[in-house]
């Protein structure tokens, strides 16, 4: 709270601010209420698109069971959805890529062989 100063004549820097504060103490629980109101329509509006797009996908798969391929493709464009579709690459071929881990692996190997092996059985927690 601001300190009470009194001022004869021209009001001071600081009457305006203890003036302004009741007026600023009014305004924060209507931002506040107008942000709850904002994020309950968001929310309105994001479970509306999440079901519409629930309806969507379960009319058209189900439009398209009679034919497999139609169906994979729809399901392949479902899956791919938001995260995009990355074509396969026709400049690396089988060979490449089996040459590439090969090397991969020989290189920790090589990196780790000194190692001494652990005593210490392995445990897996799931």
């Amino acid at each position: 709270m601001p300190p009470l100063i009194l001022s004869v004549g021209k009001p001071s820097v600081e009457c305006a601010a203890w003036n302004a504060y009741p007026v600023v103490q009014a305004t924060v629980p209507v931002a506040t209420a107008a942000a709850a109101a904002w994020t309950a329509e968001r929310r309105t509006y994001r479970d509306l698109l999440q079901r519409k797009r629930e309806a969507f996908w379960r009319t058209k798969i189900d439009a398209e069971r009679s034919t497999p391929r139609r169906t994979w493709q729809s399901t392949d464009a479902l899956m791919a959805q938001g995260h995009g579709h990355v074509p396969l690459s026709t400049s690396v071929d089988a060979r490449q890529l089996h040459r590439f881990f090969d090397d991969k692996v020989a290189g920790v190997r090589a990196s780790t062989g000194w190692a001494k092996l652990s005593d210490t059985p392995l445990h897996f927690c799931l």
